[in-house]
């Protein structure tokens, strides 16, 4: 009786001591993610001749993925307005060339451009924002992006525009008739033609980035050329 007396002792004494020592865990309080509520939106351009493919991010977050070099084919991304980082690294090895901080305004519309060379790439923002556009009218604007191309202007069929763009430099948009016209694109120094888009049909109420890209006088696969490339808000 003695022995059993003391084993129910000691066992109400384990589980007085076990009870005394534990320790209820606190509800674990996950932390909610902030989403921004405040956009610009951007479409993303690859004009590195250099790398066939890369991934745009900003912040963390990867926004356009796999951006082609020869693709014409184009979206709005939606990024949080005000200072943000806008990185552009190799899609095969995720190595970063580029990383930069551009201030985006709520509501905005942009073009970014990522261009120059696999050693050396650059971004180009612009704003897409037309004031009271026609909607009978397409809207042109061209952007020069060839690091070894001369200075040029370009012409519609026979109707020039005497507008001289530089590397690196672009214009504004400008309106257009619509229909169907062969783009033209002369060296400044000599009006010597460099390359052309023959018989594109510009459309009312469309917008067009004519992105000169590739090289034009070393030599490499990638070649001068001029895309149309062409979106609306």
């Amino acid at each position: 009786m003695k022995l059993k007396s003391s084993t129910s002792i000691l066992l109400l004494l384990i589980f007085t001591i076990l009870f005394v020592s534990c320790e209820c865990v606190p509800d674990i309080v996950t932390p909610k993610v902030v989403e921004p509520t405040d956009f610009a939106k951007v479409m993303f351009i690859n004009a590195i001749p250099d790398i066939d493919s890369v991934d745009i991010c900003s912040v963390d977050k990867i926004i356009s993925r796999n951006l082609l070099y020869d693709s014409t084919f184009v979206e709005y991304k939606k990024i949080a307005s005000g200072l943000t980082s806008i990185r552009i690294q190799n899609f095969k090895d995720s190595a970063i060339h580029f990383n930069s901080m551009f201030e985006l305004i709520k509501d905005a519309h942009y073009t970014f451009f990522a261009y120059g060379t696999k050693s050396r790439v650059n971004g180009l923002l612009i704003n897409d924002s037309i004031e009271n556009p026609v909607p009978t009218n397409a809207y042109v604007r061209f952007v020069h992006l060839s690091q070894d191309a001369p200075e040029v202007v370009f012409a519609f069929d026979s109707y020039q525009i005497n507008q001289l763009v530089k590397y690196k430099s672009y214009t504004k948009f400008m309106p257009i008739p619509t229909g169907i016209f062969t783009l033209v694109i002369n060296d400044y120094s000599n009006g010597s033609e460099i390359t052309k888009v023959e018989n594109y049909n510009f459309k009312p109420g469309k917008y067009y980035n004519l992105l000169l890209k590739g090289y034009y006088i070393q030599p490499n696969p990638r070649q001068l050329k001029c895309d149309i490339i062409e979106f609306t808000y």
